[in-house]
């Protein structure tokens, strides 16, 4: 070979390996668990290129519990999972790295998907424990999932996960939690307290504003609100506290957000009592004129606040959490 040839040779070598060495070169597919990976390659957290990254634990899962989440999500990897009941509660991830999700799903003793939740961390689902809520002496689950975010949100689930599993309904705690159980009344189901953030930024920012106490239960296969029965005698105790200090605030100081959410408690827990009409009379009598026409102005707000606790609670299945 010349020195012609020799050149033409080594230059065409070199673009072969640069070619190659490009990432255009055909490559081995990294198989997931039941495709093909993109050929793309990821970054790990520390920052290094490898290959796509491949969901772990799934011979973890049992067969029939694996088949279902197969059928149900493209990729899994299982992060924990914990038998409740005749169920199964699952946590595990969707996806890879840099593009994932989280779910705590919960199956039936045939594989069946009763409970599906989704979160941006596994650390904000939750198994809270099981309690008999209605009273039969079997025990009910209960899940959660919290959102994310400075103050919100968390949804609480609960689920029957005996013979036949099923979604039994919920509890909205928006800023709060489920609530603290325990049988208040000595009938042998479990009740709630929980916070009720209905007044949350209304008329001030939320670490100054109100908060309210809720109680909650499960009744003849509804959950239902409480609060009048488990809950009567504290609501008349804040009832006389805003009376107190309204009566002995200087006029002055009307304005300020403790005297404006004093008059808002007096007002709210009153028609949780159905004591609306008489409130609004003393509230009326109680404040200067320039105050009282503020909180009229506002009324009908305060009135939609105090009736949203209706919507915290639902019965039966929903299908965004199957």
């Amino acid at each position: 070979m010349g020195v012609q040839g020799f050149r033409m040779w080594f230059i065409g070598a070199a673009v072969l390996a640069a070619f190659a060495g490009s990432g255009c070169a055909r490559r081995s597919a990294v198989e997931l668990p039941h495709r093909a990976a993109a050929s793309n390659p990821e970054k790990t957290s520390a920052g290094s290129t490898v290959g796509h990254h491949v969901p772990s634990g799934r011979d973890k899962v049992a067969a029939g519990d694996r088949d279902a989440l197969d059928r149900r999500f493209e990729s899994w990897g299982l992060v924990r999972q914990k038998p409740v009941g005749q169920c199964r509660a699952l946590w595990i991830q969707i996806g890879d790295f840099e593009d994932r999700e989280f779910r705590l799903v919960v199956l039936d003793r045939g594989s069946r998907i009763v409970l599906n939740l989704e979160a941006n961390s596994s650390d904000w689902l939750h198994f809270e424990g099981q309690c008999d809520i209605d009273g039969d002496g079997a025990k009910e689950a209960l899940f959660s999932v919290y959102s994310g975010g400075a103050h919100c949100c968390t949804t609480c689930c609960y689920v029957s996960t005996g013979r036949n599993a099923r979604q039994l309904g919920g509890f909205e705690a928006e800023h709060g939690d489920c609530g603290e159980p325990g049988d208040r009344n000595h009938d042998g189901r479990t009740e709630f307290i929980a916070g009720d953030y209905c007044l949350a930024y209304f008329e001030n920012s939320f670490a100054e504003s109100p908060s309210l106490s809720f109680a909650y239960g499960y009744r003849k296969g509804r959950f239902v609100d409480l609060s009048t029965e488990l809950l009567a005698d504290e609501y008349r105790t804040q009832i006389e506290d805003s009376r107190r200090t309204l009566k002995t605030a200087p006029p002055d100081e009307v304005d300020y957000p403790y005297v404006r959410n004093r008059a808002t408690l007096w007002y709210v827990h009153a028609c949780f009592l159905g004591q609306e009409r008489q409130a609004l009379k003393e509230i009326k009598a109680t404040l200067p004129p320039k105050a009282w026409s503020y909180f009229a102005s506002m009324l009908d707000d305060r009135r939609e606040l105090a009736q949203s606790r209706k919507d915290l609670l639902w019965t039966g299945p929903r299908k965004d959490l199957l």
